[in-house]
């Protein structure tokens, strides 16, 4: 039985329909800052902007500190953060191992710039995908956050440059996290169809709380 019919032999119905090729633009609504979830993104951005500010200005009061010095690592730190780009990925992939995907797949469009894991046929709830897509945002932004307490002002320049700039390219995953928080009234999945290029986004009313509901007064 395909994915669609399992779930509308549960009563789920087609929420939202995304073709890869049009990932950008699905997701482009979602970064609006009225949502909760893009707000809490926007706060880490600013909080690694400022850290890293902090740095370049303590380099920068040390006799020896050189603006073209702190400059070059920088532009090097802002440019590792293509190396992070399968990692991230591949954090996409072991997380959705880890929540029971047998076969995961991989797709990089260097012209529309978006890189995606997918399972294919695997239906995957709000808390599985919620650990999907924070998990190389938070794990790639600890390990670099760890690093950069290790090693001097340069190399600390260069490491969280990196991570200002891998933080900002997580929109996409905190954008598909505010879809499925928009929808706290419903209860809603996905699954990723590898051969047509396509995502599905199913839901169904959450059902109804009596014992809530027995407990007010009328």
């Amino acid at each position: 039985m395909s994915p669609a019919k399992k779930l509308q032999s549960e009563g789920f119905s087609l929420e939202a329909h995304l073709r890869h090729d049009e990932l950008v633009s699905f997701i482009l609504p979602w970064l609006s800052l009225k949502h909760r979830v893009i707000r809490i993104f926007f706060a880490f951005n600013v909080l690694f902007l400022l850290l890293l500010i902090a740095v370049i200005i303590n380099f920068m009061l040390k006799p020896n500190g050189a603006l073209g010095a702190a400059f070059s690592h920088f532009a090097f730190g802002c440019a590792l953060t293509i190396l992070l780009i399968p990692v991230h990925e591949y954090i996409h992939g072991i997380a959705y191992r880890f929540c029971g995907a047998d076969k995961v797949s991989y797709k990089a469009n260097w012209k529309k710039m978006y890189f995606m894991a997918m399972a294919d046929g695997f239906i995957t709830g709000k808390k599985q995908f919620l650990l999907v897509g924070l998990a190389p945002f938070i794990l790639i932004s600890l390990i670099l956050l760890f690093l950069a307490t290790q090693f001097g002002l340069l190399i600390g320049i260069m490491l969280l440059s990196t991570l200002f700039v891998h933080a900002g390219m997580c929109a996409g995953d905190f954008a598909l996290i505010s879809f499925f928080d928009a929808a706290r009234d419903r209860e809603v999945v996905t699954y990723d169809d590898v051969g047509n290029q396509e995502t599905f986004f199913y839901s169904r009313p959450k059902p109804l709380n009596l014992d809530s509901f027995n407990d007010r007064k009328i």
